[in-house]
């Protein structure tokens, strides 16, 4: 089966790269399960090197980092043809129960409940990658569904939004295309594109103002493809001024609950 994995892997990013060599490949978070500064499962890491190596492309791909045997990371990195790491994220926003285990100190029975779940630390720096001088906002599967977060980084000059994703825990074609749905909001409020890579479900490239630009891949099946990413960075009111819409909003609603009570 690993095997088989391994030469899916190399077998579609060849066919991406063979219509117009790209800048860089991406692959699904879950594509493969690998610690690569350990060199933990050897055998999908020479699959990922055998990319860079062979198609003189970068590529990007998630992987988990062990500072300790205590303190571990969720990543996206970068690998260059040369195999050098050139890009490092550390995943800021963990999922519950999946990554770490809220209030665990409190109720350690929880620990019980979860016995699976690693508690990964939390990433606390935004570090700027590029690639061919193309700032990239790296995103790890639901961190696209925070706004601050992306808007952070688009302040910061971040150019193109690459989101690794894993939806296979959905095991539903209606909650991957959600996820979707709300990842293309961030393109929409910050006005820059986003290129979106799956495990089982839908990757797809979204433009700056939140169309999806040709086709999506299937539901649930193998996928690969290469595109050409405008990049754009026209003016956006909340990369700007943030939530002061919804904000004036709110007291807005207040200002008429107030009315109304003072009516009555």
């Amino acid at each position: 089966m690993r095997r088989r994995i391994c030469d899916a892997i190399f077998t579609l990013a060849k066919k991406a790269a063979e219509k117009e060599k790209p800048d860089l490949i991406t692959l699904a978070e879950g594509a493969v399960s690998v610690c690569y500064q350990k060199n933990i499962n050897p055998d999908f890491i020479e699959a990922l090197k055998k990319i860079p190596g062979e198609l003189g492309i970068p590529i990007m791909f998630d992987n988990d980092y062990y500072m300790s045997e205590t303190v571990y990371y969720r990543q996206a990195l970068i690998l260059s043809p040369e195999m050098a790491i050139t890009g490092e994220y550390d995943k800021r926003k963990l999922a519950p129960f999946g990554e770490y285990i809220p209030l665990e100190r409190y109720f350690p029975f929880l620990r019980k409940i979860f016995i699976h779940t690693r508690n990964y630390a939390p990433g606390a720096k935004m570090p700027v990658i590029k690639v061919k001088d193309v700032q990239i906002i790296p995103q790890i599967c639901y961190e696209s569904i925070y706004p601050g977060l992306t808007r952070k980084y688009v302040k910061k000059g971040g150019e193109l939004i690459i989101n690794l994703t894993n939806d296979k825990w959905y095991g539903k074609e209606k909650q991957a295309l959600q996820h979707l749905g709300l990842s293309r909001f961030r393109c929409i409020e910050n006005r820059i594109p986003m290129v979106r890579t799956t495990n089982n479900g839908i990757s797809a490239y979204i433009s700056a103002t939140g169309a999806i630009m040709g086709e999506s891949s299937p539901y649930g099946k193998a996928w690969s493809d290469s595109r050409k990413i405008p990049l754009t960075r026209n003016f956006s009111f909340y990369r700007h001024f943030g939530d002061v819409f919804a904000y004036l909003c709110l007291v807005y609603c207040l200002i008429l609950i107030l009315a109304h009570f003072k009516a009555t």
